[in-house]
């Protein structure tokens, strides 16, 4: 089948450059490991047995043997923890999601290999007929300029952020192909359809995944939303670049978003990048004058907020401030969710001292003033942040924008320290 010709999607108003940042991170970390190698042995070790096993012994991903490809190294991720890259001769590389899949990526002028391990999902090359049931992922599609790679769209044009993919919705480049839940499948079977990315809801719908594959179309499964840490989600970038052929751009793209942050951090003297890894911990307290809480109010009265290990929660402390709320966990210990409900007053014993307060109109987009918070419940006047005049919004983009989470850290670092001008995310409520 022929490709459609499409019209590229210019990154707005990004700067895509290499950060030293990471590489004196790489040499740090080769020096308190005793490595003796170079920045590349960190994140690119070369995989023979002794390592495999290992590996293995340490409970972490394997990269399976496959006849005919032998994996000349493996690639680490410095701050996500649900991926792990492998690279096979030939240019085949392998794509392990922790507790998902293998995927074996193929390069398009190559054989699919045969007697694959059972759980190999092979993509093969090119993967430019992208249906995306993945809201989030549209944003490092964009970073690394593939938004023409995408045909199909799960997300109707008014409801998406990133500005290219509503541009190619109503041009027509981007086909509305039902939801995630209920797919076009003749759509998808007939225009060619060559990979469907889902997030983890498709879980909820296995009968959707099973009938995409039955049908000879590959589905990859985002799993960016369980990452702890904030750069650990912007990391998943690097999967992308891998499916888009743009593996040095996708470098690129997250060195830069590091450098950001280490930048900011720099400048006051806030929890560098690197101490960061260790998402959840709770080292910042002492704080004053930077507490902060992150909610919304649903429509039975009750207050949604994030748990304290949840990503939010990090780029708070990573901004140089303390989520009030640092000692909230999920109380079902197989739950992935960084969210959850509480009374008002609940919600009032726990929040009421914080000194900003931020309400997700993600969510709720019914709030665009101060009185509309208040209107929710007159609790919420009795807030320290309220009488202060510290509450602000987040911008609807914020969830679709994985790419530059680094600019949210940004905005929470410009919050604390009283700049409210030139925000990406947040806008405060006078």
């Amino acid at each position: 089948m022929d490709q459609k010709q499409k019209k590229k999607h210019p990154v707005k108003g990004r700067k895509i450059g290499a950060a030293g940042y990471l590489l004196l991170l790489f040499v740090m970390m080769a020096g308190l490991c005793s490595c003796g190698g170079t920045p590349a042995d960190i994140s690119e070790k070369p995989a023979d047995a002794a390592e495999q096993a290992a590996v293995q012994a340490a409970g972490q991903p394997v990269f399976p043997d496959i006849p005919g490809l032998a994996v000349s190294k493996t690639i680490t991720p410095e701050y996500a923890e649900g991926f792990t890259l492998a690279r096979y001769d030939d240019g085949y590389t392998g794509i392990r999601v922790t507790d998902g899949p293998f995927y074996l990526v193929v390069p398009g002028d190559s054989a699919v290999p045969e007697k694959l391990p059972e759980d190999t999902v092979v993509l093969k090359k090119p993967l430019s007929r992208v249906y995306m049931a993945a809201s989030s992922v549209m944003a490092l599609y964009r970073a690394l300029d593939a938004v023409d790679e995408v045909d199909f769209s799960a997300t109707m044009a008014d409801s998406w952020y990133v500005e290219e993919a509503k541009e190619a919705m109503l041009s027509g480049d981007i086909l509305f192909a039902g939801k995630y839940s209920a797919p076009d499948y003749e759509m998808l079977v007939s225009r060619g359809c060559s990979l469907a990315v889902e997030s983890t809801m498709v879980y909820h719908h296995p009968e959707v995944k099973e009938k995409l594959e039955s049908l000879g179309i590959p589905v990859f499964v985002d799993q960016s939303s369980y990452e702890k840490n904030p750069l650990g989600r912007a990391e998943w970038i690097k999967v992308y670049g891998v499916l888009t052929g743009k593996e040095a751009e996708a470098e690129a793209f997250f060195d830069r978003q590091v450098q950001l942050v280490q930048e900011m951090q720099d400048s006051e003297g806030g929890e560098s990048a690197e101490d960061s890894k260790t998402a959840g911990d709770d080292t910042a307290s002492g704080r004053e004058g930077r507490t902060s809480a992150f909610f919304y109010i649903n429509s039975s009265g009750q207050a949604v907020v994030r748990t304290g290990d949840d990503y939010i929660a990090e780029m708070i402390r990573m901004a140089g401030g303390e989520y009030v709320l640092s000692d909230l966990r999920n109380p079902n210990p197989d739950s992935r969710s960084g969210s959850l409900t509480l009374s008002m007053e609940e919600f009032y014993a726990g929040a009421k001292d914080a000194d900003y307060l931020i309400y997700n109109t993600n969510i709720d987009s019914s709030v665009s003033s101060l009185s509309d918070i208040l209107a929710k419940n007159s609790l919420l006047g009795e807030f320290r942040a309220v009488k202060k005049g510290q509450v602000y919004l987040t911008d609807r983009y914020f969830y679709q924008a994985t790419d530059i989470l680094g600019e949210m850290i940004v905005d929470l670092h410009r919050m604390f320290a009283g700049e409210g001008e030139n925000m990406t995310f947040l806008r405060h409520l006078e």
